[in-house]
């Protein structure tokens, strides 16, 4: 893997249906329904994700509405976990990680125009997981 190349691209898929998941991933992970909601948990070399997906109604297809990936090794800011996922962030004015536990970024989605949401957990220092979700951010003024 060049350096330039994401471990796994989540890029897109935020609202997506699952289908696109699938074709993307080779249908590799395993798949369970809870209520709802389908969820999928798949791993690779040094992460794992968990996809949250369901249907807006029951005529129409599943969409994905939430997904977290782990890293086994974290990153040093929410700029560079989510290279590590194929998404671009403008970089952030303070993407310091040391005085927080979590970041949140707003982030817009180029094919559909619509503004996702974006959390980072941090551990130890350094960002351990990303979660993107498929709403506006509620935290925005």
């Amino acid at each position: 893997m060049r350096p330039s190349e994401p471990l796994v691209d989540l890029a897109g898929l935020l609202g997506e249906r699952l289908e696109v998941f699938t074709r993307r991933f080779k249908a590799a992970g395993v798949y369970r329904d809870q209520g709802e909601d389908r969820w999928v948990v798949c791993e690779g070399e040094g992460w794992s994700l968990r996809l949250r997906a369901n249907r807006a109604h029951a005529e129409s297809s599943m969409r994905v509405r939430s997904w977290t990936i782990t890293f086994e090794s974290g990153y040093p800011n929410l700029e560079a976990a989510c290279a590590a996922v194929g998404i671009a962030l403008t970089p952030s004015l303070d993407n310091s990680v040391t005085d927080y536990r979590s970041l949140r970024r707003p982030f817009p989605d180029p094919d559909s125009g619509r503004t996702h949401s974006l959390t980072g957990a941090i551990k130890n220092g350094a960002v351990q997981s990303v979660t993107g979700f498929d709403e506006p951010p509620d935290w925005l003024p």
